[in-house]
């Protein structure tokens, strides 16, 4: 990310949460940018997997969008971000309870004996019909 992105919030994170973020920013492999296409699944140095998303005039991983000034290195790319990669910070589970619509759907997760899929780590889409 440049330099604005970081903020007086990120820069008083706590230095394990922190890390957490940095290590999104960091992928296993060099992807250059014409490498890059929609819907592609990039594995981080923590084995966490972070989206692309290719629109008409912005490419973005996850909720971040690279500006331009992409630079490729012999040990590396560099690609420039408007803001921070931010992790998901609360399961499926934690969503669909907070948002107090889904009572009757996570009746039927828990007679089914599905609700920990919900709060698991993992990478999966769920249907889920409101009250």
């Amino acid at each position: 990310p440049v330099n604005a992105a970081f903020n007086d919030e990120v820069m008083s994170m706590d230095q394990s949460f922190l890390k957490i973020i940095l290590e999104n920013h960091i992928l296993k492999n060099k992807i250059v940018l014409s490498q890059l296409y929609n819907g592609q699944r990039l594995e981080t140095l923590s084995g966490k997997f972070l989206r692309v998303f290719v629109y008409r005039t912005a490419l973005c991983i996850e909720n971040a969008c690279l500006i331009r000034g992409s630079k490729e290195g012999s040990n590396g790319a560099l690609h420039l971000m408007k803001t921070l990669i931010s992790p998901a910070e609360s399961s499926m589970f934690q969503i669909l309870v907070k948002n107090g619509a889904f009572k009757i759907f996570l009746l039927l997760m828990e007679a089914a004996g599905l609700t920990d899929l919900l709060k698991q780590e993992g990478d999966f889409t769920l249907f889920a019909p409101t009250d």
